[in-house]
């Protein structure tokens, strides 16, 4: 039996009077969890749902409104299935934005289950497109007209591209002396260890202006020349492709002068972009015919001073694969940016695209 409760009709009586505070009330009201209980949870597709259960047989279902929104709310924080079910049971803000009651209980194999029909029936799409055109016409957004710059890259963005290189490619190499040499990491000392302990997309992530960014890609540099000197008496280390990344990488970006090492101001085109290719550069060969993963530029096809352009990589941790396409003019590469995400759960969500702007690292 399909158990429905219209989330524009008015209850007599506030389920969450005594259980969440007058403050609390104000602070929800305001917030994400007010927008979603008055104005997006009326959009989620109760009537197709409910084509799923029979309306005369068989036991109550959950009401399909909290259920539905509660699939949008997990995907939408990214929530496990499991952390979903503590949300809707536990978490009183959340009930308040389902327009449920306290007291209420579900399972993470009914979750699972609902999910399972959002995809099956493809309500994925409908709610994305019902809850856009919800929150614009709310908010009295003209959606006739957009910006398509929307993601510039320029270069603080370049100058943090450098020392994520070099503290990536230390990583890497460190994990190969775990892997092997256990002993010697051990040796290592503890400070150095512990900078390096992050996922990799945390390395120096506490860099928060540009003075912090500084000291950070001084210390990757000086951190990378250690290493490299370090282990440039073990053959065993010194043959790993990953030790000879870190050789290739503190020569293009970094140098000695009068015993101390300098960051290199330019760097050009033509040098390591990622530990994981190090073959794949920006470099400016117009007659490159490669087929192979990395940066391309077309065979010889000019006019109005437009070369056009073509790269891509893969961010494996995050199984996604950006593809650039563009042109260079005047030092500055202008490309459209297409972000394919493939194990996402829902179709409108494998595939994003806007434009960037490229220029040269400082």
């Amino acid at each position: 039996m399909i158990h429905i409760v219209d989330p524009r009709q008015k209850r007599l009586f506030d389920p969450f009077e005594g259980v969440i505070p007058p403050a609390g009330q104000r602070i929800i009201g305001s917030g994400w969890q007010g927008v979603f209980r008055h104005v997006l949870l009326e959009l989620m597709p109760v009537g197709e749902l409910a084509e799923n259960f029979s309306r005369e047989l068989g036991a109550p279902t959950k009401e399909l409104y909290s259920m539905a929104g509660l699939v949008f709310l997990a995907d939408f924080f990214d929530w496990t299935a499991q952390e979903a079910t503590e949300a809707y049971i536990f978490r009183s803000d959340v009930q308040y934005a389902l327009n449920l009651e306290p007291g209420v209980e579900v399972s993470s194999r009914t979750i699972e289950r609902y999910q399972k029909l959002f995809r099956e029936d493809e309500l994925a799409t409908q709610v994305f497109q019902d809850v856009t055109i919800g929150l614009a016409e709310k908010l009295e957004i003209d959606i006739t007209r957009q910006r398509l710059d929307s993601t510039h890259v320029f270069s603080h963005m370049a100058s943090f591209g450098r020392t994520k290189l070099m503290a990536v490619a230390i990583k890497r190499f460190l994990t190969q002396v775990i892997r092997h040499a256990p002993e010697q990491f051990a040796a290592l000392p503890a400070e150095f260890r512990k900078r390096y302990q992050p996922a990799e997309s945390q390395l120096f992530a506490g860099a928060k202006d540009a003075e912090a960014r500084q000291r950070c890609r001084q210390q990757a540099a000086e951190d990378l020349f250690w290493i490299i000197e370090h282990f440039a008496d073990c053959p065993d280390m010194t043959a790993r492709s990953s030790y000879k990344a870190l050789v290739t990488i503190f020569g293009q970006q970094c140098e000695l002068s009068a015993g101390k090492v300098v960051v290199k101001a330019k760097t050009g085109g033509d040098c390591v972009q990622n530990p994981s290719d190090p073959d794949a550069s920006y470099a400016q060969v117009i007659d490159l015919d490669c087929d192979s993963f990395g940066f391309q530029v077309a065979k010889p096809f000019r006019f109005d001073n437009v070369v056009p352009v073509t790269f891509s990589t893969t961010l494996y941790e995050y199984g996604t694969l950006p593809v650039w396409a563009g042109f260079l003019r005047d030092d500055k590469l202008i490309t459209m940016h297409y972000l394919v995400w493939p194990n996402r759960p829902y179709s409108w969500e494998h595939i994003s695209t806007f434009q960037e702007t490229w220029t040269k690292l400082p």
